[in-house]
């Protein structure tokens, strides 16, 4: 379990540490969620958007966090497979994380329990690729 909580806060710290080439608002946000400041973090980085981030920066940072979140998940899923010899699906994910949220999508779309967390971030990840600006 050791190696999984390491596994995690290393793929974290390398988001944090990704934006050091950045603006300064997008480096305070990147400290914010590095200290767990989710909500700061976000305020922060709205911020950095709406103050003249173009198009396509916008959309490499939501791509990047996407596919980071992605790979978080990935680590996580082979780790439990590892220990408990079961698939992490959304149904179990409580037993990997201590509070498990999914975005709502709307009244219409309803998540299947079974499958794993990273598959549907792999959608978004393609729904977004579909969304690049020209």
């Amino acid at each position: 379990m050791k190696k999984l909580l390491v596994s995690v806060i290393a793929l974290l710290a390398t988001v944090s540490l990704s934006a050091q080439d950045l603006t300064a608002g997008y480096n305070e946000a990147a400290a914010g969620f590095g200290n767990k400041d989710f909500a700061g973090a976000a305020a922060k980085f709205e911020e950095v958007i709406d103050k003249g981030m173009d198009d396509e920066t916008a959309w490499e940072l939501s791509l990047c966090c996407l596919e980071n979140a992605r790979d978080i998940l990935l680590a996580l899923e082979t780790e439990f497979r590892s220990l408990y010899a079961r698939n992490l699906t959304l149904s179990r994910l409580g037993e990997a994380v201590i509070l498990p949220l999914c975005p709502d999508k709307g009244g219409c779309m309803t998540y299947d329990l079974s499958r794993a967390a990273s598959t549907y971030l792999e959608g978004d990840i393609e729904l977004l690729k579909r969304m690049r600006p020209r």
